[in-house]
């Protein structure tokens, strides 16, 4: 069954869904739509840039910010929205 939920992820919930929390993917699996802000996005590459497994941790950010809609600001510079579109491709 599908729920019919739209659900902004912060980053903890984020983190724990690329950890494979069991409980946190049952739950996210049976939203419609998953939205992400551009700052817990942020957060994401912040904390996998610099951890131990930099490019697997990258990687696996990038594949799960397609997975989600992105919040962004509504109003910002041009270098910000390069950089968000950098994040999200």
């Amino acid at each position: 069954m599908r729920a019919s939920g739209k659900y902004l992820l912060d980053t903890s919930i984020a983190v724990a869904i690329l950890r494979n929390a069991p409980s946190v993917i049952q739950a996210s699996s049976q939203a419609a739509e998953l939205f992400i802000s551009a700052i817990a996005l942020g957060e994401l590459y912040y904390g996998a840039y610099h951890s131990a497994n930099r490019e697997s941790n990258l990687q696996a950010v990038k594949q799960f910010a397609q997975t989600c809609s992105l919040l962004r600001p509504a109003r910002c510079c041009q270098s910000t929205t390069r950089l968000l579109n950098v994040m999200v491709s």
